[in-house]
């Protein structure tokens, strides 16, 4: 079974573009532009991470960060950003991001983030396999 990753960003050619590159990558997608339709598909999926534009319409993003990480304390979560500060990723980290990036972004640097969040979250070993079992490309585990 593959990990399932929600992301929620305000552009959906970001929302694209993750899809590919996490499916490449052995992960299971959905991915939405809409902060409402995010939060239903959170309870719902119950996803391995999430990846969460803290600019997207909808409620204030450092905000809405808190509340999930509240709901959900072991979820993995990466923030991502068009209009970075010191104190916005101050913030990120305070209100329990375990990664930020601004964009424009290196995915494959967020995607790595990503695969040592997921691991450090539900247990190296299960999710290693579980995404070797399911990747179209050979992982490297040095």
């Amino acid at each position: 079974m593959r990990a399932t990753v929600l992301v929620i960003d305000s552009d959906s050619g970001v929302v694209n573009a993750f899809g590919k590159s996490l499916e490449r990558q052995g992960f299971a997608v959905w991915g939405t532009s809409s902060v409402r339709d995010g939060l239903q598909a959170l309870r719902q999926l119950k996803p391995r991470a999430l990846i969460l534009d803290i600019q997207a319409p909808g409620p204030p993003g450092i905000e809405l960060l808190r509340e999930v990480r509240a709901l959900y304390p072991a979820l993995p979560i990466i923030a991502t950003t068009a209009y970075s500060t010191s104190f916005t990723a101050a913030d990120a980290k305070q209100a329990g991001a375990d990664g930020y990036f601004v964009k424009p972004f290196d995915y494959q640097a967020l995607i790595d983030k990503l695969k040592a969040v997921v691991c450090s979250h539900t247990g190296a070993v299960a999710t290693l396999l579980a995404l070797y079992h399911s990747a179209a490309a050979p992982l490297f585990l040095f």
